[in-house]
Formats: structure tokens, C-alpha cells, sequence
């Protein structure tokens, strides 16, 4: 039974130090963006987080549109009363003038996530490899 929570406990330590190596080459420069105001066009989705369609001015004074999700707040309450027409402040990337949200740039990724999966995955089965060999050490 030691010899299992030994094993145990060294796939949860590579388990932890992939997802480190994996969130570490995953980690992307957050791109550059400037707040502009722009206006809510629509609600297209009816989510806890909505997805909304957003219309912003462009530097050379047109409009561009993109859809993007609202951000999270506790119950939604940063989008009470967005509705057509409403202000909003839009983060638009400055190389990029296409990629626009409504929230600041996160650098999480995908790799991020699945980083993040491995290492609880790892975490869990470190402590029950490292139970199983003390129960084992005791009795």
C-alpha cells in the first residue's frame, strides 16, 4: 500500500510541475488597448454573462461592430439596464482595431486553463498518494 501512495504522490508532483510548464508557455502578452465609448446595439444571448453586440468608433470616424461578452460582476449587476443605446466603455486593441471587448485583456488562454485543470488534478492526487503512504507508514 506504500509503494501506491509513493506512486501516487510522484504522478501528482509531475501532474503539478507540467501544469506549471504548460501555464508558463501558455502565458501570452496581454495586447494593448485604449477605452473608447461605444453604444450596445443588442443583447444576443441570455446567459448570467450575455453576450452583446457593440458598435465603437474606429479613428478615421467610422463605426465597427463586434460581439462580445458583458463582464462579470456579482449577479450581474454591471449590466442592469444595458440596453439598446447604452454607453458602454469598450477596450479596443490598439494593433487591432477589430479585436474590441468589454473587458480589459486577460492572459489566461487556453493553456492557461488546461494548466489549471493538471494541477488540481495533480494537487489531488498528491495528497491522496501522500495519505495512503502514512496511513501505510502508521498501521
Amino acid at each position: 500500500m506504500r509503494a501506491v501512495g509513493l506512486v501516487l504522490a510522484l504522478v501528482g508532483i509531475v501532474l503539478v510541475v507540467a501544469a506549471v510548464i504548460v501555464g508558463r508557455t501558455g502565458r501570452r502578452q496581454p495586447a494593448r488597448r485604449v477605452v473608447v465609448t461605444g453604444q450596445i446595439v443588442r443583447q444576443v444571448g441570455l446567459s448570467r454573462t450575455p453576450l452583446y453586440e457593440v458598435a465603437y468608433p474606429l479613428p478615421d470616424g467610422t463605426w465597427a461592430t463586434t460581439v462580445t461578452r458583458a463582464p462579470l460582476s456579482p449577479g450581474g449587476i454591471a449590466t442592469l439596464g444595458w440596453s439598446q443605446g447604452a454607453q458602454v466603455p469598450v477596450h479596443v486593441n490598439v494593433d487591432d482595431l477589430h479585436d474590441a471587448r468589454l473587458t480589459p485583456d486577460s492572459s489566461l488562454g487556453v493553456p492557461g486553463l488546461v494548466g489549471i485543470v493538471l494541477g488540481s488534478i495533480g494537487g489531488v492526487i498528491l495528497v491522496v498518494g501522500l495519505v495512503l503512504s502514512a496511513v501505510a507508514l502508521v498501521g
